[in-house]
């Protein structure tokens, strides 16, 4: 029972090569399902609970540094607004728009920084 000209093992009950396998793995009802949508603008709760744990774990660093705190908390706010600004530019999002995003984020950041350095 082998394979002669350009038949396909699995007509012949034989075991599949793992090229084979593989090429019906890929085939399979599987690889053909749609893949429901990434949601790519997340809601403004979302993003509002993100801020609040960036702003805590902020808090919890600078709490531990040997510096004044005022002076670390807001230079780490300044930094965290930059990385906030950069994703939202490497996400594409939008700077008015109808929802909270990274740019949001870094203005909040940047005032909050700003705050700090007043107070301290």
């Amino acid at each position: 029972m082998g394979m002669s000209g350009n038949r396909d093992a699995r007509y012949h009950g034989e075991a599949p090569s793992a090229g084979q396998a593989a090429g019906w793995i890929c085939r399979g009802a599987y690889m053909e399902q749609q893949r429901p949508a990434i949601q790519h603008q997340p809601q403004s709760s979302q993003v509002l609970v993100r801020f609040l744990i960036r702003l805590m774990l902020v808090v919890a660093v600078a709490s531990f540094g040997a510096q004044a705190f005022g002076a670390l908390l807001s230079s780490l706010l300044v930094l965290s607004g930059v990385f906030c600004a950069v994703m939202g530019f490497m996400r594409r999002e939008p700077i008015f728009g109808p929802v909270l995003t990274h740019w949001d984020e870094a203005v909040a950041c940047a005032v909050l920084g700003h705050l700090a350095v007043a107070v301290a």
